[in-house]
């Protein structure tokens, strides 16, 4: 709640138009039986079709504030859930820039897409939900159980014994669903993982025959994503008519105390009419309070896992500084040793060198030596263990990391196209490249011929 909390502060005014809707909706759902029941037991009765009449215009003026206010309240409630999914997913990829690779796999990077796109989506729906009858639930319930008290007192007792069995019902499902609900979403991060490494890697498992063994792989993966997601759809569509169970054993209950009340000549028709209908009001206001209840769970993993991402802290931290001269004279390793972040033994062991400009230098070693480690920690991808790396004499964790890598130019071993044309990814380093640039660039990486 602390993660909805924090994004509805942002939209103050959305949320008091939402709430002077909230009162405009519940002014038409009990006016209207309070006007219905006046109108049976003063109009009809005494044949008053004056009074009638002006009862019904009564009836429309009320209708049309429902109107408003109805659509009052989705235009808010949309509005205001899809802009906090649109700002959390904005802040999501924000603090995604930050990380290194260190905390991409920490999280996966199946598991950064799915908390994006599905556990934003798991807030939006809840928020939705909530902002619909959180607030309008628990007024109109008092309300209704008021009117039904005014009413008749007896026929309020049965919507009281009725309430705690619903509460406890509630509880009950919360609970069971929370743990389905993490196993749902943990296991729809494997399938993500899976299809991705299945879709990037399509070369390689043809080239080596593995597509059975694969096949198998996505298929259990699937399976246990469709256990946990039947699982927790079946209790949530268990609950519903159980509930409309209780709310029709209740109605049944009402009429035929209700009868006895009427031939003792203690109730009124009207009243009973509108007795009903705040039943209806009351109970339905419980059953909206349990989906809320019932959606929570889902929502509480989701927002747990996405205040993960906002908590992790980035190994690697930024010092901006003043910048120094654009002229680069030389880069120098001193003693540098690194350890990868989950690794045991050093990669790289009190490297030292220095390269002045105008020179050039070439690493040579067998697979896993360490060559592209050590030029990876010139831009920071990774921070040293110990010793240091200087450009200009200066240490590059004193640099800015954005001011920093501008300086540098690195070219890596694995080539990624972005969607748009060759020409965009060419100029994905500077936007503003003339024509004549790009095509001097293509010639220089020996790209044109085939371009």
């Amino acid at each position: 709640m602390n993660l909805i909390v924090k994004y509805l502060k942002n939209y103050k005014l959305l949320f008091f138009f939402n709430v002077i809707s909230v009162f405009g909706f519940i002014l038409v759902e009990l006016g209207i039986p309070t006007i219905v029941a006046t109108m049976i037991d003063v109009g009809v009765t005494n044949k008053d079709i004056s009074f009638i009449y002006m009862m019904g215009g009564c009836i429309a003026l009320v209708s049309l504030i429902g109107v408003g206010g109805t659509i009052a309240l989705g235009y808010c409630c949309s509005k205001i859930s899809t802009a906090i999914t649109r700002d959390i997913r904005n802040d999501i990829f924000e603090k995604v820039q930050q990380f290194t690779a260190n905390e991409f796999n920490q999280i996966g990077t199946s598991s950064m897409i799915t908390r994006t796109n599905n556990d934003a989506f798991q807030i939006q729906q809840f928020v939705n939900v909530l902002l619909r009858t959180a607030l309008m639930t628990p007024i109109m319930f008092i309300f209704s159980f008021i009117m039904t008290a005014r009413a008749s007192l007896p026929l309020s007792y049965i919507i009281a014994a009725t309430i705690p069995l619903i509460i406890l019902g509630v509880v009950i499902v919360a609970k069971v669903t929370k743990p389905i609900s993490e196993n749902q979403q943990s296991s729809l991060d494997d399938l993500n993982r899976i299809s991705r490494e299945n879709l990037s890697g399509i070369r390689v498992i043809r080239a080596f025959n593995n597509d059975g063994y694969e096949q198998a792989r996505f298929n259990e993966t699937n399976h246990r994503f469709t256990k946990y997601s039947k699982k927790l759809f079946k209790i949530m569509t268990m609950t519903q008519p159980i509930f409309f169970m209780l709310m029709n054993i209740a109605g049944l209950s009402i009429y035929w105390v209700a009868a006895h009340l009427i031939s003792s000549g203690s109730l009124e028709i009207g009243q009973l009419v509108a007795f009903m209908d705040y039943l209806f009001h009351a109970m339905f206001s419980i059953m909206l309070f349990c989906t809320v209840f019932m959606m929570y769970p889902r929502a509480e993993v989701s927002a747990k896992r996405i205040e993960e991402v906002f908590k992790l802290e980035p190994l690697i931290k930024n010092k901006p500084i003043e910048s120094d001269s654009d002229e680069q004279v030389s880069i120098e390793f001193d003693h540098v040793t690194f350890v990868y972040p989950d690794g045991e033994e050093p990669v790289l062991q009190d490297i030292s060198f220095k390269v002045s400009k105008g020179q050039m230098i070439a690493f040579i070693g067998s697979t896993g030596s360490g060559k592209s480690t050590l030029v990876n920690l010139i831009p920071r991808f990774y921070d040293v263990s110990s010793g240091s790396i200087k450009i200009n004499g200066k240490d590059i964790r004193d640099y800015d990391i954005l001011e920093l890598r501008d300086k540098l130019g690195v070219i890596p071993q694995k080539a990624v196209l972005f969607s748009g044309s060759i020409a965009d990814n060419i100029r994905f380093g500077k936007k503003d490249a003339s024509d004549e640039e790009v095509e001097y660039a293509a010639k220089v990486a020996q790209a044109y011929p085939f371009i």
